[in-house]
């Protein structure tokens, strides 16, 4: 458990590089795209969220390209992501 996800969410692991892209949500806590800064990998991609707080699944299709290596989900206020929906958007 971590207080801001920061420590959590170490992208090293993803073996991102320059030129890459992590999609993570455009309403989230800065620690999200933070770490991706901080190593010097790869760059933050911020995906417009639907009036839930999820991401908008269509904006998330639209944004990958073949520079994207991740797509991160942020679970907030209580209210988690369709995990199901987005790995099916995300893998098409």
């Amino acid at each position: 458990m971590h207080e801001d996800g920061c420590p959590a969410l170490d992208v090293r692991g993803c073996r991102c590089r320059t030129g890459e892209e992590v999609i993570v949500p455009a309403l989230t806590l800065h620690a999200t795209a933070t770490p991706l800064l901080h190593i010097g990998a790869a760059s933050p991609a911020l995906a417009d969220i639907d009036t839930r707080g999820q991401f908008d699944l269509d904006d998330v299709a639209r944004r990958i390209t073949r520079r994207t290596k991740v797509v991160v989900a942020v679970h907030l206020w209580g209210l988690p992501e369709n995990m199901d929906a987005l790995m099916t958007r995300s893998s098409s």
